[in-house]
């Protein structure tokens, strides 16, 4: 997938992915797939992290028609992939970015990783 991603973006074409790859009932941030990371960061492409809020009251788990009612959007910084030393640490700051704007819990903390190992 990550080739994948990479070949699409190198023809210039933009990429959105939702790297939770995934929608919860429950509130918070889950963990992240690697995929599009690491294709971002071979590719020295920058990541745009964007936040949707209220999106989860306008389409709940397990319905298919969003509700009516508006959403908030916010565009974090890019974060250029050559400011990062791995896929990994991309991945990080992004998830760093959004949990600043997303008011909502990190399902994937380093001590809940520790819980669950």
């Amino acid at each position: 997938m990550a080739r994948r991603l990479l070949q699409t973006a190198r023809r210039g074409l933009m990429l959105a992915v939702f790297p939770e790859g995934t929608f919860d009932a429950a509130p918070g941030l889950q963990r992240f797939h690697s995929g599009a990371f690491t294709a971002a960061w071979r590719g020295r492409l920058p990541i745009v992290p964007i936040v949707i809020r209220g999106a989860r009251a306008k389409m709940p788990a397990g319905t298919f028609m969003p509700a009516p009612g508006a959403l908030a959007v916010h565009v974090c910084e890019p974060i250029p992939a050559r400011s990062t030393s791995s896929p990994g640490a991309l991945l990080e700051a992004t998830r760093t970015a959004i949990l600043g704007e997303l008011a909502e819990p990190d399902l994937d903390a380093p001590s809940l990783r520790y819980m669950r190992a």
